[in-house]
């Protein structure tokens, strides 16, 4: 009987743990980006059912993800913008557009419970994709 140690397989493995915290923090900030951006293309899309106003796409227009330390932020750069679809809070939504525009807080709120299965996803393949599992 024999018994052998190698440390070749070790290496391997220490090197891909390696690879993979190296891979974490962008595979969290790509999903928040990409959860951002399908934030902000819902609440680009006009609501089919006023027409009683001409429309000039200026709110549309107004939305911006911006990156900073912690993550994104989504803005609009339009004053009266959340008089359409309210805060980040669920407020301040003008009677006149509430039921034709849904809120930026229920957005959000729908999107941002999407964003763990994302980055689990996410994780899953970069564990793969570095033979760890």
């Amino acid at each position: 009987m024999q018994l052998s140690f190698s440390f070749r397989n070790a290496e391997l493995v220490s090197m891909g743990f390696q690879n993979l915290q190296a891979e974490i923090p962008q595979i969290g900030r790509l999903q928040i980006y990409r959860t951002a951006q399908t934030i902000v293309r819902r609440l680009k899309v006009y609501p089919s059912r006023i027409t009683a106003y001409i429309r000039t796409y200026v709110f549309r227009a107004g939305w911006n993800i911006d990156r900073y330390d912690l993550g994104y932020r989504i803005s609009n750069r339009v004053p009266y913008g959340h008089y359409v679809v309210g805060d980040a809070f669920g407020a301040g939504q003008a009677w006149m557009h509430q039921g034709a525009w849904e809120t930026f807080r229920n957005i959000a709120d729908e999107e941002a419970e999407k964003l763990p299965e994302a980055i689990q996803d996410e994780l899953t393949l970069a564990i793969r994709r570095n033979n760890l599992s």
